[in-house]
């Protein structure tokens, strides 16, 4: 099997499933297990708008559990990820999606960017 960094994690959670793979608190985390869980739940949504292998799609949003899951969903889809900042407005997230022809812009803010969204 090819290495790839979706590889790398589906091997990681079979050897460290119930262990934590991020901390969110000193006291609180998230086990391999249920990032897996985020990213299949994220990868289902990918699947019912039909991305596809080579499908670009723009990622924003602030460092978060989320950020990644979505992330490993569209790299788990073969897409390509065309990651912004959190903080890039409407104007130029606009412009992005209209010059890399990405099909999808993923964002934490919910709010509707561009025409073809």
């Amino acid at each position: 099997m090819k290495t790839t960094i979706w590889n790398t994690l589906v091997h990681s959670v079979g050897l460290f499933g119930n262990r934590p793979i991020f901390w969110t608190s000193p006291n609180s985390y998230i086990k391999y297990n249920q990032f897996y869980d985020k990213i299949t739940s994220f990868s289902q949504l990918l699947e019912m708008i039909n991305i596809q292998k080579g499908d670009k799609v723009m990622l924003t949003g602030p460092n978060s559990i989320n950020w990644a899951a979505a992330n490993y969903a569209i790299l788990s889809k073969g897409g390509v990820v065309v990651p912004t900042f959190a903080n890039q407005s409407d104007n130029i997230l606009d412009h992005m999606l209209k010059t890399t022809n990405a099909k999808l812009l993923f964002n934490s803010s919910g709010k509707k960017i561009g025409n073809n969204i």
